[in-house]
C-alpha cells in the first residue's frame, strides 16, 4: 500500500508540465459547464436538462473563462505552493470575469438568458474552482506527508520564533521536504496556543517535553532581530536540552529578502563569543581603497583573503595578491573573480605567485603597478611549524616584511599596514619574536626617512575565528571524529575575533594612522580555551565526557603545553593606550629601535642565517627583541 500511495504521488508530481495545465484546463471547462446548468436550477428552482439551456450561454462562458484565465495568468499559479497571495489574485480574477459576464446576460442579454444567471454563474464557478484547487492543494500535501512519514531520513523540527522569520522558514521547509515542523516555541503570552497554519505555538517550558516526545532531531533559531546578549542566552537555553541548534543570519544580512533553505545555518562559534557587533565606519574604510590601487601580500590567507574580499566591496581600481601557496592564491583569485561579478565591480585583479622573500621580484611589481595602499599580513604564524624551522621562519616574517616596507617607500606607496599579532607582545616563541621583530622594523624605518611620503600602521590583534591551523577548526574536526578533544592545559586562554570583524578593523584602523602608530583592536575579553570546547561540544548536540559523566560523548584530554607556547596571551606593549574615533580601536605608544642600530642588528642576524647557525641566530633575534623569553630548549628540527 505504502508503494501504491509513493508511486501514485510522485506520478502526480513528475507528469510535464504541459499535461498538469491541460488537465487543470479540461477540469475547469467542465466546472465551468456545471456551475451554468447550477445557475439555471437555483434560479428557476428546479432540476432541469442541459437541452433546456441555451447553449449560447455555453459557448461565452467556456470560451470567455479559458481566455481570461489564460492571460491573467491564472495557470501560471502553482498547486505546489498554494497561498494567500494565489488566493486574492484568484478573487480579482473572478470579480472581473464576473462584471463582464454580468454585463454581457443583462446588458447585451444573451437570447432566453435569465439575468440572474450572469449573477449566479461565476460565483459558483468561483465556489467550485477553488474547492478544486484546494482539494489537489489538499491530495499533494498528502502525498508528500505520506512518502515523509515512511521515509526515515526525514528530520522532525522545531522552529523558536513564531514571527514573521519563523512562519517564512516552516514554508521553506515545508515546500522543500527538508524537514517536518512540528511545533513552534515563542515567549510572546499572545501566541501561546494558537496555530500559524496549522502548527501550534508552545511556550519554552514545553519544549523539552516536545523534543522526547516527537522525536525532534533539531531546533531553528528564528528570531534574526533580536539582539546578540539575549539570543545567547535562548541559544544557551536550548543547547542545555542535548538538541541540536541552527539559526538564520542576522536582519541586517538577510534584509528585506524571503527567507529559503540555503539561509540555514548550523551554530556559529560567532555565537558563544557573543561580541557586539559595530558597523563600519564608511569613510575609514573607503579612504585608502575607493578608486585606488591595492597590494595585499599573504593574499590567500585567512586575514589576507577577506582583506581582498573587502578591497573589492568597497571599489578599488586594481587589487594586486602575491602569495607563495599556488592553492592558496588560485583559491582567493577564483572567489575574487566570482565576487565581481556578484557586485558588478569592473576591479583589475592581478595574482602573482611569489615570495615576499624575493626582493628583484617585489620591486618589479611595485614599480609596475605604483600601489597606493599595501596590507601586508603575509606571515608565518603557525608556532610549533616556526619553532621547527627557525631560519625559514625569520627569513619571510623578518626579512620579507623588510623587502616589503623597502619597496613601499621606495615606489612611494601612500599607506603601508602591517598586520602583527598579539603574540608580538613579551613573545615566548619564534614566531612572536619575529612578528615583533617585523613591528620594529617598520616603525624604525619610517622614524629613519626624512621625506615621510609614506604613513605606517601596525595593527595586532589575537585569533581569528576558523583561521587555517586554528584551535576552532581542530576542535571541528574531532568533534566530528567523536575524538577526544586535545588541550595543551586546562587554564590556556585566547582572544578572538571573527575573519570579517578583524579585516574590516584593519582596514579601519590603517586610514587613521597620522604617520607611525600602533593600533590595537578591542578583541574583548579572553576565553578560556576549554570552555570554548565545552561550548562547542553543547552546540553540537552531545555531552561532554569525565568523571561526573562517564557516559558522555565526547572527552576534553589534557596533553601539555607545547614548545613556545603561552598560557596566556597580551595586546599591550604601551601603558596607556588611547581611544580613537572608532569604539573598537584603540592607539599604542610603544617603544622601537633606532634604524641604524636595528639595521646593523639584522645584518648580523642575516650573517648567521646564511652560515646556518640556529643559536647565533636566536641570539641575534634575542638582542633585537630581548623581551623574547624561550623557556624551553630550541626544538629547530636541524639541532
Amino acid at each position: 500500500m505504502t508503494i501504491e500511495k509513493n508511486s501514485f504521488g510522485n506520478y502526480l508530481n513528475n507528469l510535464p508540465n504541459f499535461y498538469k495545465i491541460t488537465l487543470l484546463i479540461l477540469s475547469d471547462l467542465l466546472l465551468c459547464a456545471i456551475s451554468i446548468w447550477l445557475a439555471y436550477c437555483i434560479r428557476l428552482d428546479a432540476i432541469i436538462t442541459l437541452q433546456e439551456i441555451n447553449y449560447n450561454i455555453f459557448i461565452f462562458c467556456l470560451f470567455f473563462s479559458l481566455i481570461f484565465f489564460f492571460i491573467t495568468g491564472i495557470y501560471k499559479l502553482s498547486l505546489r505552493y498554494f497561498g494567500r497571495h494565489d488566493l486574492i489574485k484568484i478573487f480579482i480574477n473572478f470579480f472581473f470575469y464576473g462584471l463582464f459576464t454580468f454585463f454581457v446576460v443583462s446588458i447585451i442579454t444573451l437570447k432566453e438568458t435569465p439575468r440572474s444567471v450572469g449573477l449566479l454563474q461565476p460565483l459558483i464557478f468561483l465556489f467550485l474552482f477553488l474547492i478544486t484547487r484546494l482539494f489537489l492543494k489538499f491530495a499533494y500535501d498528502y502525498f508528500k506527508n505520506y512518502s515523509y512519514l515512511n521515509n526515515k531520513l526525514k528530520k522532525y523540527s522545531i522552529i523558536y520564533g513564531a514571527g514573521k522569520a519563523g512562519i517564512q522558514l516552516a514554508s521553506a521547509l515545508e515546500n522543500s521536504n527538508a524537514s517536518k515542523v512540528i511545533a513552534y516555541i515563542d515567549d510572546n503570552p499572545n501566541l501561546l496556543g494558537k496555530r500559524i497554519n496549522g502548527t501550534k505555538v508552545y511556550s519554552f517550558a514545553n519544549l523539552s517535553k516536545l523534543i522526547k516526545k516527537k522525536n525532534i532531531s533539531e531546533v531553528f533559531f528564528a528570531i534574526p532581530s533580536l539582539e546578540t546578549p539575549k539570543r545567547l542566552e535562548i541559544i544557551n537555553k536550548i543547547l542545555k536540552l542535548k538538541i541540536k541548534v541552527k539559526t538564520l543570519p542576522s536582519i541586517s544580512d538577510l534584509l528585506e529578502k524571503k527567507i529559503s533553505i540555503s539561509d540555514i545555518k548550523d551554530l556559529d562559534i560567532e555565537d558563544i563569543l557573543s561580541r557586539e557587533q559595530i558597523p563600519p565606519i564608511q569613510n575609514l574604510l573607503k579612504k585608502n581603497i575607493y578608486l585606488k590601487t591595492v597590494l595585499v601580500t599573504g593574499a590567500g590567507g585567512s586575514i589576507g583573503s577577506e582583506l581582498c574580499k573587502q578591497v573589492v566591496k568597497i571599489g578599488a581600481k586594481k587589487l594586486i595578491l602575491i602569495d607563495s601557496s599556488e592553492y592558496a592564491l588560485f583559491r582567493i583569485n577564483d572567489e575574487i573573480n566570482k565576487l565581481k561579478i556578484l557586485h558588478n565591480s569592473e576591479i583589475e585583479v592581478f595574482a602573482f605567485l611569489t615570495s615576499i622573500s624575493n626582493p628583484k621580484r617585489l620591486d618589479k611589481i611595485f614599480e609596475k603597478f605604483k600601489p597606493d595602499t599595501v596590507y601586508h599580513s603575509a606571515a608565518y604564524k603557525h608556532v610549533t611549524l616556526v619553532e621547527q624551522n627557525i631560519i625559514d621562519g625569520l627569513i619571510n616574517n623578518v626579512f620579507g616584511t623588510l623587502n616589503v616596507v623597502e619597496k613601499s617607500f621606495i615606489h612611494k606607496v601612500r599607506n603601508f599596514v602591517l598586520v602583527s599579532s598579539d603574540k608580538a607582545v613579551n613573545p615566548s616563541n619564534i614566531m612572536g619574536a619575529s612578528k615583533r621583530c617585523s613591528e620594529l622594523i617598520v616603525q624604525s624605518f619610517f622614524e629613519n626617512k626624512i621625506e615621510k611620503i609614506t604613513s605606517v600602521a601596525i595593527v595586532r590583534f589575537g585569533n581569528v575565528i576558523a583561521s587555517s591551523g586554528s584551535i576552532i577548526p581542530m576542535i571541528k574536526k574531532q568533534i566530528e571524529e567523536r575524538s577526544p578533544l586535545t588541550l595543551t592545559h586546562p587554564e590556556v586562554s585566547r582572544y578572538f575575533m571573527s575573519i570579517p570583524e578583524a579585516a574590516q578593523l584593519v582596514i579601519q584602523a590603517g586610514s587613521m594612522s597620522l604617520g607611525n602608530e600602533v593600533f590595537i583592536l578591542d578583541m574583548g575579553q579572553p576565553l578560556k580555551i576549554i570552555d570554548l570546547m565545552r561550548q562547542i561540544i553543547l552546540h553540537n548536540g552531545l555531552l561532554e565526557k569525565n568523571e561526573e559523566n562517564p557516559d558522555g560523548d565526547i572527552e576534553i584530554k589534557i596533553i601539555g603545553l607545547r614548545p613556545g607556547e603561552k598560557l596566556h596571551e597580551e595586546l599591550f606593549l604601551g601603558k596607556f593606550p588611547q581611544k580613537t574615533e572608532h569604539p573598537k580601536i584603540q592607539r599604542s605608544a610603544e617603544p622601537f629601535l633606532n634604524w641604524n642600530d636595528l639595521k646593523n642588528k639584522l645584518l648580523e642576524m642575516k650573517i648567521f642565517i646564511e652560515n646556518g647557525d640556529i643559536k647565533k641566530v636566536v641570539e641575534a633575534l634575542n638582542k633585537i627583541v630581548p623581551e623574547y623569553y624561550c623557556k624551553d630548549k630550541l626544538s629547530d628540527l636541524l639541532l
